[in-house]
């Protein structure tokens, strides 16, 4: 199972994913936490130490080879293009921890995470944030997991991931949104782009301190509100720097945590959608890319089988 996080900044996104995956870690065998965002805030709003957040990029090339390896028709090009669908679904590497590229990293308890990263150095000026994020994506089209492992990701607060085919990875895609104006209108608008993905935003109210909040939302939003968090206080503590776990999370924002888990379980994937969507992002871009970008004919890289 994968989920997304989507929200303007300041709207509580990565403080509702961290809640979601404190509480989905009691539930699930295995959960991969990933900070996509360009604020690289995960490992603090899970309490985590420093040497258990792992750079991506090291899944990222375990993957890039093993697709290199399996496959001659892209094996010399220098970059692989971020849509590249895998040829056949059973060429997918299997999640597990036990298994490469997971196997020796330190994880907290049954979780692990992995940073995007922000800006360096060395890419401060030329680089941006979207080739990050094609990595993410890359390696979301080619590995395969079970209904006991979840994938949570954090995405950045911008509209990079819209209209690229990766929203169509996930199995739901929620967005945190506060009762301001800017708020939902910033949701109103993602809405609008996740169109060209085919795929559905599910709403988290967030910094809900009445019934009132919550309607004006779905007011201006014009859609019913599955999950509603107020007001924590567990947030504060967490910010002062506090030792504090899911134990602490208060009483009413952790039934909420649990309904909106509960309701993740429910959902069952849809593998052919998500393949297609993987399929139709690709053929778009194999339209846009430049020649000189790819010196191939990307639509070869898609399996004849598939089209047909």
């Amino acid at each position: 199972m994968r989920i997304a996080f989507l929200g303007k900044g300041g709207s509580g996104k990565t403080t509702t994913s961290s809640f979601v995956a404190r509480v989905a870690a009691e539930m699930y065998r295995e959960l991969y936490v990933i900070d996509a965002d360009i604020n690289v805030h995960m490992r603090e709003a899970l309490g985590l130490s420093s040497g258990e957040a792992h750079e991506f990029r090291q899944v990222f090339e375990y993957v890039e080879t093993k697709i290199r390896h399996d496959r001659p028709d892209v094996a010399a090009l220098k970059t692989l293009p971020r849509t590249l669908p895998p040829w056949r679904l059973e060429d997918r590497c299997t999640l597990s921890f036990e298994a490469a590229p997971c196997k020796d990293l330190r994880r907290h308890d049954n979780m692990l995470l992995f940073e995007l990263g922000s800006y360096t150095e060395d890419t401060m000026g030329w680089s941006c944030h979207h080739g990050a994020l094609g990595t993410l994506q890359l390696v979301l089209a080619h590995v395969n997991d079970g209904e006991d492992q979840l994938i949570i990701a954090d995405l950045t607060a911008g509209a990079d991931v819209f209209g690229v085919g990766m929203l169509g990875l996930f199995d739901i895609v929620f967005v945190a949104v506060e009762p301001t104006m800017k708020s939902t209108n910033i949701y109103n608008q993602l809405t609008d782009l996740a169109v060209a993905d085919d795929v559905a935003l599910c709403p988290i109210a967030n910094k809900i301190i009445d019934e009132s909040d919550v309607q004006f939302i779905e007011t201006r939003i014009g859609q019913p509100v599955k999950f509603a968090i107020g007001m924590s206080n567990f947030v504060r503590r967490l910010e002062r720097g506090e030792a504090v776990g899911a134990a602490d999370i208060e009483s009413p924002t952790r039934q909420v945590l649990a309904e909106i888990v509960t309701y993740i379980q429910s959902v069952k994937r849809d593998e052919q959608r998500m393949f297609q969507s993987t399929l139709a992002a690709h053929r778009r871009a194999a339209k846009k890319w430049p020649k000189q970008k790819f010196p191939i004919d990307l639509m070869t890289l898609i399996n004849p089988e598939y089209e047909r």
